[in-house]
């Protein structure tokens, strides 16, 4: 998935933050493996409509820009990329309306182990030291929601016993 991350502190309900007045858009690329689990069956090949909530979690790896803010609150791009490692919490709802064509809609959460993605844990002893803000004690998270397409290709499986 790609995604431009937004954040803005006049939209906070902090006072604090409000004041502060940072805000930033960072281009997030991400991939992610896993295990889906259907609540209802799911198998594509009886020829009937389907529908199932499902939920998904796994491991994710997310590559973003790194950046800090400065005295002034200018965003500076340290014109390198990083890695952040995560797990993906989704939620979703999916059906087969055609043939081969699966539409749903799903709403995840991301979980990272990285604490740099909002700019607020620059790389660098020197600028970690001087522009680091927030809770450094906390990791950062992003949400995903939106539709999905899917086609399925294929034919149903053939459960042959051979002798």
């Amino acid at each position: 998935m790609f995604t431009q991350l937004k954040g803005f502190d006049h939209k906070s309900d902090d006072p604090r933050r409000q004041e502060r007045g940072y805000k930033f858009t960072n281009n997030l690329t991400e991939a992610s493996i896993g295990m889906e689990f259907n609540f209802f069956d799911f198998d594509q090949h009886t020829g009937k409509s389907l529908a199932t909530p499902y939920v998904y979690s796994g491991l994710s790896v997310a590559r973003y820009d790194n950046y800090y803010f400065n005295s002034q609150g200018e965003r500076i791009s340290e014109n390198t990329s990083s890695l952040a490692y995560g797990i993906p919490m989704i939620v979703g709802f999916k059906a087969k309306f055609m043939e081969h064509l699966i539409l749903g809609v799903e709403i995840g959460a991301r979980y990272t182990f990285s604490d740099e993605i909002d700019g607020s844990v620059p790389d660098g002893k020197w600028a970690a030291d001087t522009f680091s803000f927030g809770n450094t004690n906390n990791n950062d998270w992003y949400v995903f929601t939106g539709f999905t397409l899917t086609y399925s290709f294929g034919r149903n499986p053939c459960y042959c016993v051979y002798e």
